[in-house]
């Protein structure tokens, strides 16, 4: 700025110029100076030099700066004053103008008209109406007709009534539709009876009622007295007051058409998941069927088999995929359903367990399943949901669970039995073991290698409840128990006329989880940091497990110390069931045909979708039935009449006819009634069996099925007898095999058999992920190395690459 002050006066533009400036003594502090400058020139205007006069203004600045900081707390007390005033200006108004309540006066002529006298300001901006309009007039002199009839239609039911009333009405003001609740309440004529005297008048039968009275010659209607009057005495007026409730009306009405829409919406979201499950399972049923039907080929060698295993497990693990998405979605539209069945829970924890060991044991972990003694074996409750719950939670543990062990313990809860669960009940679950020790000393379970010395005096009940080759003890509850004890038992059994709480409790050693994540890890499609370097799942497990517990009348609790591992809890209440209810589980031996001597049994299918028409028609004819198909069920109808088959296997959604009607129309008939009809769908809700056999059909089967599930349900309603396959040396080294594979631990030097540029090769396709070069690699393990096979093999099918990664690390540069 300085220079531009120069360049002026030596241009001329001015003489002279003045600024303050600022510098820093040499002593450290600031000094302010006025600096005046000047230009001389000579006698032909030319400039000679500049005179500089500069002016300490030191206390002149710090003079103004006082001032200036005077001001400014001048101005901020002010302001702050200000604002106090202007705060309690508002806080007085806002109570003036926020009474919500409309205050109207009435009087009550003789001749049983009424006549407005006044109302406060309120009324005017709630109503609408303008007070000129309403002082010293009658209803139906003020109001529009139908208004001024209603509410002279409540004065008068007040004015009968004699005491306070309340009600809700809808008017229409200024042209606008508006509702109230108003109360009104009578006053009386003047008395001369004071409070204190209404003893008398009682006495005398006549009760009396206090009001307040206004004074009828001050126009300002103020309170003048309290007076006690016969409750006989006339009404002279009425006091109301009313709140205007039309936006909690509007909202009342916009929260009934958004449960409208919401409704609709849930429809066309159940439609839609109806939809999907059809379009998504239909051709996975193609998938999996031809991969079942290929398997049967014995022209196939063994690379071949084990390539159709691995179509067939990726197909399955895709329909898990889908059946979680499409479960989720049904628990949020609110249509998911508990469908209780009766179930042998032994045998879904020994599937369950055999299904999670080849994993645990290819990952080097210890599985454990714990079943308390006094467990009940035949329940009733929803298997399928209690399945996904124990598969999502046992799933994840041996998942995220590097090094240790993953545990299983079920028991029953009972009132105050915590030390059933505590550590130093162990025994209970005979850890180490089948049991407790000898006879009734089976409480001191942790004796576990005496476990088959138990209670003998009930052996033909612990032998109808063991299953064999199973990990965990199964003990019946009569084992460690005294007569006492039994009697106890026995009683509660009958208080409780057959209920029990299950106790379900799965515990690892894993990774655990983070304190942070803890609150999100139920909701759906949220995974933990784990879960998502893992780059597995959708992230719906635990969020459809949690609901399925709360739907069964349960909580799903959990619990992890980062690094050290994670327990999930739930309790479940079930009914108990009887062995004899419960349809027992059929051999897994493979079908290869019909058994001589029976009926030629007619089969007919019906069926839009092609390759599902087919793949049903050539899985029956390979067994041995004569099969028919159509393509609709107005086919199958006229299909039915003359070719009056056995057995029809219909599917629910078909054009033309569907499957309902279908159903229907054969079973009006006499003889439709005598023919099985079992539906096959690809709807993933459960809910739908009650529909389908309401329409007639005596079973159901989901697609994608098994086919060993369709051959089964034939055989349960026609009695038809098969042929099974008979390879027990097969059967025999295959289980050999497995059991070999079980025990297998797989390690970097189990890998040292091969060469080292073999596993260089395998780390390579491990890393990028091709599934085809590893499994030819795997094929070159010579036979003598088949556990070794087996457990890389299984690996690929689960799509457990990364521990492949880790194992042939030591090799990635070779």
């Amino acid at each position: 700025k300085d220079l531009d002050y120069v360049h002026q006066v030596l241009a001329g533009d001015i003489l002279t110029y003045h600024m303050e400036k600022r510098y820093f003594h040499r002593l450290g502090h600031i000094v302010w100076i006025l600096l005046s400058v000047s230009l001389v020139r000579d006698e032909e205007h030319q400039p000679l030099y500049f005179i500089a006069q500069i002016q300490d203004i030191t206390r002149r600045k710090q003079a103004e700066q006082l001032l200036q900081d005077y001001n400014l707390n001048l101005e901020a007390r002010v302001a702050e004053r200000t604002k106090e005033l202007q705060q309690k200006e508002q806080f007085l108004r806002s109570i003036y103008e926020g009474v919500e309540a409309a205050i109207f006066v009435v009087d009550v002529l003789e001749d049983g008209e009424f006549r407005f006298v006044g109302f406060n300001p309120t009324h005017e901006r709630m109503s609408g109406l303008r007070s000129s309009e309403l002082r010293g007039k009658t209803p139906e002199e003020a109001l529009p007709p139908e208004v001024a009839q209603a509410v002279s239609e409540k004065y008068h039911a007040c004015v009968v009534a004699r005491e306070r009333i309340s009600y809700e009405e809808g008017l229409r003001l200024q042209g606008k539709k508006t509702w109230w609740i108003t109360n009104l309440t009578p006053l009386w004529e003047t008395s001369t009876k004071l409070p204190g005297n209404e003893s008398a008048d009682a006495e005398n039968g006549n009760p009396t009622s206090y009001f307040v009275h206004s004074d009828k010659e001050d126009k300002g209607d103020k309170v003048r007295s309290l007076s006690a009057t016969p409750y006989n005495s006339r009404i002279y007026r009425l006091i109301g007051t009313s709140f205007n409730i039309t936006e909690r009306k509007q909202v009342e009405v916009a929260l009934e058409q958004a449960l409208k829409a919401a409704d609709a919406a849930n429809r066309a979201k159940s439609q839609f998941i109806a939809n999907m499950s059809h379009e998504l399972r239909t051709p996975l049923n193609a998938v999996l069927g031809f991969t079942q039907l290929l398997s049967r080929d014995t022209n196939l060698i063994s690379h071949q088999h084990e390539q159709l295993g691995i179509i067939n497990r990726s197909g399955e693990h895709l329909l898990a995929l889908i059946n979680d998405i499409l479960e989720m979605s049904k628990i949020e539209a609110g249509i998911s359903q508990l469908n209780p069945n009766q179930f042998d829970l032994y045998l879904l924890l020994k599937t369950l367990e055999d299904m999670l060991q080849i994993k645990a044991q290819a990952k080097g972990l210890q599985l454990v399943f714990d079943l308390a003694t006094d467990v009940p074996r035949y329940i009733e409750t929803d298997e399928s949901k209690l399945r996904q719950i124990l598969v999502n939670l046992l799933g994840n543990a041996v998942k995220f669970t590097a090094e240790g062990r993953v545990s299983l313990r079920v028991g029953v809860w009972g009132d105050g039995e915590m030390g059933r669960w505590g550590d130093g009940e162990m025994g209970r679950w005979g850890a180490g073991g089948d049991g407790g020790d000898e006879g009734d000393k089976g409480d001191k379970g942790d004796k576990g290698d005496k476990g088959d010395k138990g209670d003998k005096g009930d052996k033909e009940i612990q032998d109808a409840e063991t299953i064999p080759n199973s990990q965990f003890s199964i003990l019946n509850s009569q084992t460690t128990k005294d007569k006492g004890q039994r009697t106890k038992d026995k009683g509660q059994r009958t208080k409780d006329k057959g209920q029990r709480t299950i106790f379900f409790e799965v515990k690892d050693t894993g990774y655990g989880i983070a304190a942070d994540e803890l609150e999100r890890i139920f909701e759906a499609f949220v995974q933990t940091d784990i879960g998502r370097k893992s780059q597995q799942g959708t992230g719906l497990g635990l969020a459809i497990s949690k609901r399925f517990v709360e739907l069964m009348g349960g909580k799903l609790t959990v619990n992890s110390t980062l690094g050290q591992g994670t327990t999930f809890k739930f309790k479940l209440p079930v009914t108990l069931a009887q062995k004899t209810e419960i349809e027992q589980q059929h051999s897994p031996e493979q079908i290869i045909g019909l058994a001589p001597n029976q009926t030629v049994y007619r089969i007919l299918v019906v069926e839009d979708k092609w390759e599902s028409r087919y793949l049903l028609v050539k899985l029956l004819e390979k067994i041995g039935f004569e099969v028919m198909e159509v393509a609709n069920g107005q086919e199958a109808v006229d299909c039915w009449q003359h070719y009056s088959p056995h057995l029809i296997f219909m599917d629910m959604r078909m054009p033309v006819l569907d499957g309902y009607q279908a159903t229907r129309q054969i079973k009006a008939h006499l003889q439709g009634q005598a023919t099985v009809i079992i539906a096959i769908t690809a709807s993933a809700f459960e809910e739908e069996r009650g529909i389908i056999m309401a329409a007639g059909c005596n079973d159901f089967i989901r697609k994608p099925f098994r086919e060993a599930i369709l051959l089964e349900k034939i055989a349960k309603h026609l009695g038809v007898q098969y042929l099974y396959e008979k390879n027990n040396q097969q059967s025999t080294n295959s289980d050999q095999l497995t059991a070999n594979t079980n025990n297998y631990q797989l390690s970097a030097e189990g890998l040292s058999v091969m060469p080292t540029e073999w596993r260089a090769q395998l780390h390579r396709a491990a890393l990028i992920g091709d599934c085809d070069e590893i499994i030819v690699l795997i094929e070159q393990i010579p036979e003598l190395d088949a556990e070794l096979k087996f457990a890389l093999a299984d690996l690929v099918d689960r799509f457990q690459l990364e521990i492949i990664i880790n194992l042939t690390k030591a090799w990635a540069n070779e």
